[in-house]
């Protein structure tokens, strides 16, 4: 037997049964499709004729009788069904399993296949007894040892029988064949040509295409290719790897001597080298389709398995990615489906019942995203229970049962991804044992993906992963730390933070880890030197550099020394001695020649236990600072002989000092020509006022296109202290008192001086103590605003710019009691945030107030029939003060509303 030859044979045959259980699958949606037909028969009809060459009798006996049953297919005498479906897909599996073998041995296994070629003979052979029949009927075939198998059969005038042309031999003398090539003008017939008999004709004839149709054949969708070994493609990809650490390092030359005469050669050596790295990965590239072929007939089998009604979608199927990346995902995306197919959806029943459609779907979404590839899993199934799946957390001691209600959404669902978890009622021969979703998470971090999940319960669930295009060549981030030179891969890295050393008191430490409070949420910090064991740079003038990376469904800091750039580099194994520290994915040289570590940032979590996604972290961080409040950065200014008042610095645009003789007045009241634009100015209440000659202090407040100036007399400080405020005011301008460094203030109300200036000022909102408030609104003037009229009535506040960032808030743990959301933002609603809280169990309970501007009032309707509890126009602080209060009174027992 020719090695070569086999090879040739066997690379063919997996090639086109990769395809075949998705044509099948399809073909049951789509019975009469002849092309998908003719393709499936090619298929089977190709390994049969080459069977007889090698001598495979085994293979060639399951082949022909499969053909016998395509034939019957093609040629309409039979119609498709499950059962004979099924039978195929035996077959293929038979022929599958024989070509392993053959593929490991180079010679066929030992076996009978008496059993299924009776079967596959009995549906051929029903099906030619019946063609004479005029007024053929479902004919059901059942014994013993076959199942029964319905089959369709027509009349055989009204459909013509279709041959293959190298049969054309075979074709009875005295009958007219016509011979078509669907898809190609090749004047010379081949194997993938068709030809239909038409009876009581005397003659053959071949049709063959005309001279102007073989023209524009010559022009025309076909690709030239050829086969190379997959050892031969991972040698380039060697040579490839070296030659770009020998361009990094040339490069790294030149940028120390720029006039360099080899600059120029260089340059075009780096351009060459780019290109030819391009090349050579392209020929490594292959269609994420190819890890999907077999989904297809796997959700078809365990349809049929657990009694659902299920479809399978594919989108992107053409993204392409390094083969080494595609092997390693296959299992995974498995793993992934079954669960979906048998946890996910649910029964048609149920589906009923919830008013869903009888059939369930899983849609795959691939895509290339920032040089990464996204593999998006999506069931509309009944999503993941949060109650099931805390109660078995519990019970494995994964948390105890004080924790459990402070975890987020978030944290609870990545306890699926524990060894030994599942939430299953009963064990079945699909999944249930938990050793499903482990397995992938491990998997995809291997090589240096992440995995998210997302779930909302009654809707279904979405599993996201990234993966890198190549594990070959990837983009890393140098850094220095403990005096070596580290590379992480880019990959990881969610953004850098660098905390000036005078700020680093907001390095905390809580519960025994250091945390950095980062835009109000905890980062776990972790310190290079100390998970290697170098020393720490203590440098006091050194500002802090921090490295936020991703674990799995947290993130976490790693305080470096320096950073430095970002760099492709060639991946190398670690050596025999380091290969089981787990705190390194590899090596690589720069281009200054030097050999440095590539680390793995879920090994070095790994060192730290599992604080990174603990619960305990932020319950430990919250009781701790039950009694502070935010600190607040104000800006202290003197009006008149020695009244201080203060203002957020949030508030104020720009500190201007300007001469006095460019004051004008203009319609009753003070304005400055500045910025091609009219300032009008305002004189606090108490104030001198402007008094010409000299200079003069104002403090700008702008949004948008508006602006307004205030005339103060002198600027004297900005403070970063907590704001409470001692006694209220009811003098015009000021809000209350407050003391600030020892001396007594008075707070500026913003909102009073605005609306003398401009009535019409577009505003927002505020925030409370007693309660904690949560502000969502997309301009953070008046997030300021209203958050200080909310904290002037000791509320707790905290607000984000939009809905997006407040779910993510709530999410990792934040509590509120009542939250404030405007009605309008650039690409969202605060109606979609009131449909996303209602769907989420931990939030659903959670009171929300929606404003809008006094001129769409109208919206009061809308908005109370879409879940809110309270309305509100913007700008009347009083009336929303009393809104907090009775929704507070009345935990959204009934909605209300405020007046305008």
């Amino acid at each position: 037997m020719e090695d070569e030859a086999l090879r040739e044979f066997l690379t063919e045959s997996w090639e086109n049964l990769s395809r075949l259980d998705t044509e099948f699958v399809q073909l049951e949606k789509d019975p009469d499709d002849r092309e998908l037909i003719s393709s499936i028969f090619r298929t089977i009809h190709t390994i049969k004729g080459t069977c007889g060459f090698f001598n495979l009798k085994r293979l060639g006996g399951v082949a022909h009788g499969t053909e016998e049953v395509l034939g019957c297919l093609r040629e309409g005498r039979i119609k498709l069904s499950s059962d004979t479906t099924s039978i195929i897909f035996e077959a293929v599996d038979i022929i599958k399993e024989i070509l392993n073998h053959l593929e490991a041995t180079n010679e066929e296994p030992a076996g009978n296949d008496a059993i299924l070629i009776n079967k596959l003979d009995l549906v051929a052979r029903l099906a030619k007894e019946n063609k004479a029949k005029t007024n053929p009927a479902p004919v059901v075939v059942a014994s013993p040892t076959i199942p029964s198998v319905p089959l369709v059969l027509d009349e055989p005038e009204a459909t013509p029988v279709v041959i293959h042309a190298p049969e054309m031999a075979e074709v009875a003398a005295g009958t007219s064949v016509n011979a078509v090539a669907p898809g190609t003008l090749n004047s010379s017939l081949k194997t993938e040509e068709v030809v239909e008999v038409e009876p009581a004709v005397q003659s053959v004839t071949l049709e063959r295409p005309s001279g102007a149709e073989m023209d524009v054949a010559q022009k025309t969708t076909p690709d030239v290719s050829i086969r190379v070994r997959v050892d031969v493609l991972d040698s380039l990809m060697n040579l490839v790897g070296e030659l770009v650490l020998s361009r990094n390092q040339l490069l790294q030359m030149i940028r120390e001597d720029e006039e360099s005469r080899y600059a120029s050669p260089i340059h075009h050596l780096n351009r060459i080298t780019a290109d030819l790295q391009e090349g050579v990965m392209k020929t490594r590239m292959q269609p994420i389709g190819n890890a999907w072929s077999k989904l297809p007939r796997l959700v078809r089998d365990l349809s049929l398995t657990v009694g659902k009604q299920i479809e399978l979608e594919m989108i992107g199927a053409e993204t392409e990615l390094d083969r080494t990346v595609l092997d390693a995902i296959k299992d995974p995306l498995i793993h992934i489906v079954r669960n979906s197919a048998d946890h996910g959806i649910e029964s048609a029943d149920v589906r009923r019942v919830h008013g869903k459609p009888l059939q369930g779907k899983i849609k795959l979404h691939a895509y290339h995203e920032g040089g990464h590839v996204i593999i998006s899993i999506q069931d509309d199934g009944a999503g993941i229970n949060r109650k099931r799946v805390l109660e078995k957390a519990i019970k494995n001691g994964l948390v105890n049962a004080a924790d459990a209600p402070r975890l987020s959404d978030n944290e609870v669902l990545s306890f699926i991804f524990n060894p030994g978890f599942s939430t299953a009622q009963t064990v079945s021969s699909v999944s249930g044992r938990g050793v499903g979703m482990d397995v992938v998470k491990t998997a995809i971090e291997r090589i240096g993906g992440t995995v998210e999940l997302q779930s909302i319960e009654g809707k279904g669930t979405t599993i996201r992963i990234k993966i890198p295009l190549t594990l070959a060549i990837i983009s890393a981030l140098i850094i220095e730390s403990g005096g070596l030179n580290f590379a992480i891969p880019q990959l990881g890295i969610v953004e850098l933070v660098r905390l000036p050393r005078e700020e680093s008191h907001k390095l905390e430490n809580i519960a025994n880890h250091q945390v950095l409070r980062l835009r109000d949420r905890l980062l776990p910090i972790v310190y290079l030197t100390d998970a290697l064991n170098l020393k720490r740079d203590e440098r006091l003038d050194q500002d802090i550099n921090i490295v936020v990376v991703q674990v799995g469904d947290e993130q976490m800091g790693l305080i470096v020394s320096e950073v430095f750039d970002t760099e492709e580099i060639v991946v190398k194994p670690v050596g025999r001695l380091l290969k089981d520290i787990s705190l390194y994915q590899g090596t690589t040289i720069l281009g200054n020649g030097q050999v440095i570590m590539i680390l793995d940032v879920m090994g070095i979590a790994s060192l730290y236990g599992n604080f990174t996604s603990s619960s305990q972290l932020r319950g430990d961080f919250e009781v701790a600072n039950q009694d502070n409040r935010e600190k607040s950065t104000l800006l202290i200014f003197r009006i008149g002989e020695d009244q201080l008042m203060a203002v957020p610095l949030a508030l104020v645009s720009r500190l201007e000092e300007l001469s006095s003789h460019r004051v004008e007045k203009c319609a009753d009241r003070y304005v400055i020509q500045y910025r091609n634009s009219l300032l009008p100015l305002v004189s606090p209440v108490g104030a001198a006022g402007y008094a010409p000659g000299g200079s003069q202090m104002i403090i700008v407040f702008s949004e948008g296109s508006r602006s307004m100036g205030l005339l103060v007399d002198e600027i004297l400080d900005i403070v970063e202290e907590p704001l409470e405020v001692h006694v209220e005011s009811n003098q015009p301008g000021v809000m209350g008192s407050t003391i600030l460094g020892g001396k007594a203030i008075n707070l500026l109300d913003t909102y009073y001086y605005i609306t003398q200036s401009q009535p019409d000022w577009y505003q927002k909102r505020t925030n409370h103590q007693k309660h904690r408030i949560l502000v969502v609104d997309q301009s953070m003037f008046f997030r300021q605003l209203l958050s200080t009229t909310l904290e002037s009535k000791k509320y707790l506040v905290s607000a984000v710019s939009s809905p997006d960032e407040a779910m993510e808030k709530l999410e990792h743990g934040f509590r509120c009691d009542v939250i404030i959301s405007d009605v309008q933002f650039d690409e969202q609603t605060g109606l979609d945030l009131i449909e996303r809280l209602r769907l989420n169990s931990a939030h659903s309970h959670v009171p929300v107030m929606i404003l809008c501007d006094p001129e769409h009032q109208e919206r009061r309707e809308e908005v109370m029939s879409a879940g809110a509890d309270a309305f509100g126009v913007k700008f009347n602080a009083r009336a929303i003060l009393e809104a907090v209060e009775g929704l507070l009174a009345r935990a959204s027992t009934r909605p209300m509303e405020v007046s305008v």
